[in-house]
């Protein structure tokens, strides 16, 4: 519920009211992945990247399975693939200006700096930059992108309560599915090394056990 609710707190920030074409960052993750099928099925155009194999080919793996929803999903690999390509993914740019070429909102989900100057980059001018992550040093943002993009940078932390019912009937509605890796408490280490290799989808610690006097 935690990871659902923040992400579809993020897509219904009033900043992105009007959006129509989004980028997640770091979409195979364990809220990006959610958001993905979030974003689709509520008709927004989707550029899902992310910077480790296993997360992508979860991203591509979701695509598959939404069907004709999953068209409206575009995946990309922030390790191989140009700015600038990205950018147009999915839009024609015949006569449109360079500042207008790129996406109306970046959810940034990587506590990364290089994963903020490259969402930065890939939006249009007047476009929002939401972050959800929280970096241990300071994001550092140019004046220009401020002044004379007009790019809003704003935060976002969780849904409010009334978002969470919303979301859940909506998880019901539409069959969102959630990828889910259970550890025991004793190997909580390994999900530690996984996180920070970037494995994608919801790493999570089973309480359940013998050793907790609990059933299963």
């Amino acid at each position: 519920m935690c990871a659902g609710l923040t992400i579809w707190g993020s897509l219904h920030h009033e900043r992105l009211q009007n959006a129509k074409r989004v980028v997640i960052v770091g979409a195979g993750g364990g809220l990006g992945h959610i958001g993905v099928q979030f974003a689709a099925y509520l008709g927004l155009e989707v550029l899902a990247i992310d910077a480790a194999d296993q997360a992508i080919d979860i991203v591509r793996k979701i695509k598959s399975e939404l069907g004709h929803t999953g068209e409206k999903i575009h995946v990309a690999d922030a390790r191989r693939d140009e700015v600038k390509i990205m950018r147009a993914i999915g839009q024609d740019t015949t006569g449109v200006p360079e500042n207008e070429i790129g996406y109306d909102a970046v959810i940034l989900l990587p506590e990364s700096q290089r994963a903020f100057d490259m969402g930065m980059q890939l939006l249009r001018n007047h476009g929002t930059m939401l972050v959800v992550s929280f970096p241990k040093e300071k994001l550092q943002v140019s004046a220009h992108d401020l002044v004379f993009r007009d790019i809003a940078v704003v935060g976002s932390l969780v849904g409010r309560n009334h978002q969470l019912r919303e979301m859940l009937d909506f998880v019901v509605k539409r069959g969102v599915s959630v990828q889910v890796k259970t550890f025991p408490f004793e190997h909580i280490h390994q999900l530690v090394d996984l996180a920070h290799q970037g494995y994608g989808g919801k790493l999570v610690v089973d309480m359940g056990g013998e050793v907790y006097g609990l059933s299963k």
